[in-house]
């Protein structure tokens, strides 16, 4: 399963960057003008900070149909993310799933019912918003 961004930029929302003092839940301030935003365009992507070079969406990367192709955090209204530490304390097991909001809005439906079914299928999972 290769999957690729796409119109997706809900981690420039999203996450925190230290390095631009960025808080979660706020536009990045390189994505400029609000006509960009809509396209998903960072000003500056080939030199964009370090984090969010290594920032990985679990949506994008997982491989075991943990989330189907209509469920892209820009539709779902967050990022699914599992740190490389989480991870490897897991052991091969699926460790926690974080669910980060793009927005101050309480948890939709739709990120509600991934969230259960996950669940169900013995997976911890937290929603967190700004």
């Amino acid at each position: 399963m290769s999957r690729s961004c796409g119109p997706c930029f809900a981690c420039c929302i999203a996450i925190g960057v230290r390095q631009l003092d960025k808080k979660p839940g706020r536009w990045c301030p390189l994505i400029a003008a609000p006509t960009q935003r809509a396209q998903g365009a960072c000003s500056v992507y080939d030199g964009r900070p370090e984090e969010c070079r290594k920032f990985e969406c679990l949506w994008l990367t997982e491989t075991i149909g943990l989330l189907k192709d209509e469920e892209r955090p820009d539709r779902l209204g967050a990022v699914p993310w599992v740190s490389s530490e989480a991870a490897e304390a897991a052991g091969g097991n699926l460790p926690t799933i974080t669910f980060y909001a793009t927005s101050n809005v309480p948890e939709n439906t739709r990120l509600r019912k991934v969230r259960e079914r996950m669940q169900r299928e013995g997976i911890t999972t937290v929603f967190q918003h700004p």
